[in-house]
């Protein structure tokens, strides 16, 4: 098993890192000089921050409807439960590049939301959403939404039914059982689903490429560029690293916190 890791996950890190560091004008030899001239670029900072705030975004988005969602799946008819779990999987069997290229002709200018805004006189002339980052968080949060949806509806499922009788029947109302029980003990979960979208949405090159345009430029994109464009492999190694290391930050921080939000509950 350490021999698997090893020769799959932690060789291809270290190969990244050596690319990183290796200077061809210098003969190939091991310098700082590409994390140097990564850093002093506004450009690659830029790229940095968008691409961590559409991580933090994103995750906003997809709780914001998967939670209710999930609440409904635990709470409601087994037959709502089996069809909302079924519609979450179902995305799952397309592949996401016809999920976002089907984005297009909902976001485009004749498109189909446009239209129904328009005709319903929200708007006077039909907006731009393409390319555009407003148009790339509409676009990824329907297509995160299930691995938001999934984990919190296992920790849904996880809590004891006899905890929120008990609130109710100590007169609880259903707002303070679902805030003061439910919420608190669905924590874990939450958590869970925001490492998965999380990581998911700032990795996405083809949504954001597709939907995001070129003027809206992140991570992944000066990754692609830097290895298939311009052939910079130290300046792309140096950009996944960073990717990698900043993304793992955030992603280590939740697990530390949900780690101590769940042993908290469960014990």
């Amino acid at each position: 098993m350490i021999v698997l890791y090893v020769l799959f996950f932690a060789g291809p890190l270290l190969l990244l890192l050596v690319a990183s560091l290796l200077d061809e004008s210098l003969g190939g030899s091991l310098r700082t000089t590409n994390w140097t001239k990564f850093f002093s670029d506004s450009y690659n900072l830029g790229a940095i921050v968008r691409t961590l705030r559409l991580g933090a975004t994103i995750v906003c988005t997809t709780m914001v409807f998967a939670y209710p969602l999930a609440l409904v799946a635990r709470f409601g008819p087994a037959w709502l439960s089996r069809t909302i779990v079924l519609a979450a999987l179902l995305p799952f069997l397309t592949s996401v590049v016809v999920r976002s290229f089907s984005w297009i002709a909902i976001l485009s200018r004749d498109g189909a939301l446009n239209t129904m805004l328009t005709g319903l006189g929200i708007v006077s002339e039909p907006l731009r959403l393409l390319p555009s980052e407003l148009g790339l968080v509409f676009a990824l949060t329907q297509i995160e939404i299930p691995l938001m949806l999934l984990p919190t509806l296992v920790a849904l499922r996880r809590i004891d039914p006899r905890l929120t009788e008990a609130s109710e029947a100590l007169g609880a109302s259903t707002w303070r059982t679902l805030t003061r029980v439910v919420i608190p003990m669905s924590i874990p979960g939450l958590l869970a689903g925001s490492v998965f979208v999380f990581s998911s949405s700032v990795t996405a090159f083809v949504s954001q490429s597709i939907i995001g345009g070129s003027r809206l430029v992140y991570l992944s994109s000066i990754i692609y560029s830097g290895a298939m464009i311009t052939f910079d492999w130290g300046s792309a190694s140096v950009a996944a690293l960073v990717l990698l290391l900043s993304a793992g930050t955030v992603i280590a921080l939740a697990l530390r916190i949900g780690g101590r939000a769940e042993r908290a509950i469960y014990g």
